[in-house]
């Protein structure tokens, strides 16, 4: 099993409040777990001047009264300096009327029984309480927490400093309130940010080792073990809401992590097993990994059958994300007569169609209990590739048309020196004369995830960077688009939802091999590019090729270290985890929902529609064009755009709208860059659904080398 990572998923909400003088309290809500400590960043709503939860007229007056003064003058109120600067002038007046009508939420019921937050527990909330606008020295807040479905209903609490990281530890896991309030007058305001699991499909689980039915010879033709590993995948359903639950959940998928944070804070494994083995005896257990020594079968014991059983149990400290328990067993036998185990491999390990610069040719090999008295030449094959004879068998170099698929084969092996004339030092078959074992196999033809491409096409791959490397300024084998990209049968390009869609007859979704990132340096694993600033040489900004989604180079990057651990997770803020052919269809349907939110808002690439290198549309800053500059037009935005609730005024809106804070403000969370992280990789794809049925079957979609079936079936189905 690869190993899964403990993530974090992070809620940054600004809300509002004042100094000693005007502040407002706040309540959020947020489902907590070991899985999901949260960072809390709170800014509190500034402007109650006479702290009666309301930023009202009477507000007003306080700073109209004590406008223009200093602590040394007779009309100076500390109320009515709302920033700290010790002066009362337009810029508190200004808070005011910004927070005008604003009200605060009710706090506990002070009836009900307080407890300081412990020093240990079993969730941990870190971030700090900042004032709105509030230039003076730190003041003292109160942040207090209720577990919604506590039923003693206990209210725990912690006073922090604004401006300084504060830690609050949790007794346990659950949807805690919390609310904000302190210095002298504050208001209050809801918030919530939750994010719940719930057990999805059945768990998946398939014993790797000997096949089913298999015959293994014992312990006298050769001593040494049995490895067994169980492997196994569980994808949970994954329920994200909106600030204050408002409107309806985002539903998608996740892969539960191999491990999570316990009660105390401590990286636990998230599934136990549980081995049982009958004939044969332990030699190691590891987790999901077993060793079973071969046994010595008694003098009339023609066979044995061993039997292994496990027992997967889903132990993840969230309780809302435990599976039923899943057993499998395997069966295979114990013989007193020579046997035979075939492999197939490549030059890579699992047998892989021949690329474009490299021919690839398959090996069937055995090995033999015993191994010193089989000769090459009792050894026969039957491949798909033809036949021979001899222990190893290399085959021709596979056609790159090949299709990827389970193959089967058979070998014959005949062990001589046995019967009245050889005088073998084998026990003798019954009847005498040789022993003649055959064994039919299957094996996966898989496609080199990131390497070579059979057919060499260069059609989706070519970029104004992309079609030439850095090394010698030629095309070659490095410049062409990973395998997974094609649109060959079994390869991901056509079998990941759009990734083969066409307008006017040319591909949307392409590659450029070349490594991007933003302006903090961050790495860009894709981008859709509405400019058409990574066309062909010669055709940048040309409107024929704007509009096109790029992968890049990182793509790449984020699949090697899962090459062979289909388990690490990898996930942006606000969108869902995701690994292997799940995360790149992710990364399709994230940029395609760039795209299809691009033509719903500017209706297309045109010069005429959004203009040119130098006077673009989208950004522009120009009013009832693009006044925000969130790349969405203001007229989609007035119009059209409600449901998903943007604004021209800000560029920020939707991200204000999902995490309740009115002035939060993100350069890299603008609008377009929002929509497509909630509904692109909420709504556009299914994680898992290229890779398990609801049932918990698998799917024999990805045909990658170091893929989802190569997983599970490494020697074949």
């Amino acid at each position: 099993m690869g190993e899964g990572r403990l993530f974090k998923m992070s809620c940054k909400a600004r809300f509002s409040t004042p100094p000693l003088v005007a502040w407002v309290a706040l309540s959020l809500c947020l489902l907590l777990s070991p899985l999901q400590a949260q960072d809390l960043h709170i800014t509190l709503l500034n402007g109650d001047c006479d702290g009666d939860n309301e930023v009202t007229l009477l507000d007003f007056g306080i700073v109209v009264n004590a406008f223009g003064s200093t602590p040394d003058d007779p009309n100076w109120d500390p109320r009515a300096d709302l920033d700290g600067d010790l002066e009362v002038t337009l810029l508190d007046y200004g808070i005011v009327v910004r927070n005008f009508g604003a009200v605060g939420a009710e706090p506990f019921d002070p009836a009900l029984p307080r407890q300081p937050a412990p020093s240990e527990g079993y969730v941990f909330v870190k971030g700090t309480v900042e004032v709105e606008c509030w230039e003076g020295e730190g003041q003292t807040v109160r942040i207090e927490a209720l577990r919604d479905d506590d039923p003693d209903q206990v209210v725990y609490w912690k006073e922090v400093q604004t401006g300084e990281p504060f830690t609050f530890v949790l007794p346990q896991q659950g949807v805690w309130t919390f609310h904000v309030s302190g210095a002298a007058d504050a208001l209050a305001s809801t918030s919530s940010y939750t994010r719940e699991y719930y057990p999805g499909p059945p768990v998946v689980l398939i014993l790797v080792g000997p096949e089913q039915g298999e015959e293994i010879a014992d312990a006298r033709f050769g001593v040494g073990s049995i490895a067994v590993e169980a492997r196994f995948v569980d994808y949970d359903l994954v329920r994200q809401w909106p600030a204050q639950r408002r409107g309806n959940p985002l539903v998608n998928r996740e892969i539960q992590p191999a491990k999570a944070a316990d009660s105390s804070g401590n990286e636990v494994d998230t599934f136990r097993f549980t081995w049982e083995v009958s004939g044969a005896q332990f030699i190691l257990r590891d987790g999901n990994k077993i060793e079973i020594g071969i046994p010595h079968l008694e003098e009339n014991e023609p066979d044995r059958d061993i039997t292994v059983r496990c027992t997967v149990t889903d132990a993840h400290p969230v309780r809302q994300r435990q599976d039923p328990p899943r057993t499998a067993t395997l069966t295979f036998k114990i013989v007193n007569h020579p046997t035979i185990r075939p492999v197939v491999t490549s030059a890579v390990g699992t047998p892989v169609t021949s690329g474009f610069a490299r021919e690839s040719q398959l090996v069937f090999s055995i090995a033999a209990r015993p191994d010193n008295v089989l000769q090459d030449g009792d050894v026969e094959w039957n491949t798909p590739w033809g036949t021979s004879r001899g222990r190893v068998f290399e085959t021709a170099p596979v056609s790159p048309d090949a299709g990827h698929q389970f193959f089967s084969y058979t070998v014959t092996a005949r062990f001589r020196g046995f019967g009245n004339s050889q005088g073998g030092t084998l026990p003798p078959p019954p009847g005498g004369g040789d022993y003649v074992v055959t064994k039919t196999g299957k094996a996966m033809l898989a496609f080199d995830l990131l390497d070579y491409d059979e057919w060499n096409d260069t059609s989706r791959g070519q970029s104004n960077w992309g079609l030439l490397d850095k090394n010698d300024n030629k095309p070659d084998r490095n410049d062409n688009p990973p395998n997974w990209f094609d649109d060959r049968p079994n390869h991901w390009g056509s079998v990941i939802p759009r990734m083969n869609e066409k307008v006017g007859g040319q591909y949307i979704v392409h590659f450029a091999d070349i490594e991007v990132t933003d302006k903090r340096g961050n790495p860009i694993v894709a981008r859709f590019d509405w400019k058409g600033e990574f066309a062909p040489r010669g055709h940048r900004y040309d409107p024929a090729y704007r509009g096109r989604v790029y992968l890049f180079r990182w793509a790449l990057h984020k699949l090697l270290p899962e090459r062979f651990k289909p388990y690490g997770l990898t996930r942006s803020q606000y969108g869902v985890a995701a690994n292997g052919i799940d995360y790149t269809a992710m990364v399709v349907a994230h940029e395609l929902a760039h795209r299809d939110l691009f033509i719903r808002s500017w209706e297309g690439f045109t010069d005429e529609l959004i203009g040119g290198p130098d006077n673009w549309k989208p950004g522009s800053g120009l009013r009832d064009v693009d006044e925000d500059k969130d790349e969405v037009a203001d007229a989609y935005e007035r119009n059209g755009g409600g449901s998903f609730h943007f604004s021209p005024d800000f560029p920020n809106a939707i991200l204000r709208w999902w995490t309740g804070d009115p002035n939060r403000e993100d350069d890299y969370f603008k609008d377009a860059e929002m929509y497509a992280q909630l509904w692109g990789e909420w709504d556009g794809y299914l994680i898992g659904s290229l890779v398990i049925t609801d049932n918990g079957g698998l799917v024999e979609k990805d045909w990658s080398r170091g893929g989802w079936l190569d997983y599970f079936y490494p020697r074949g189905k």
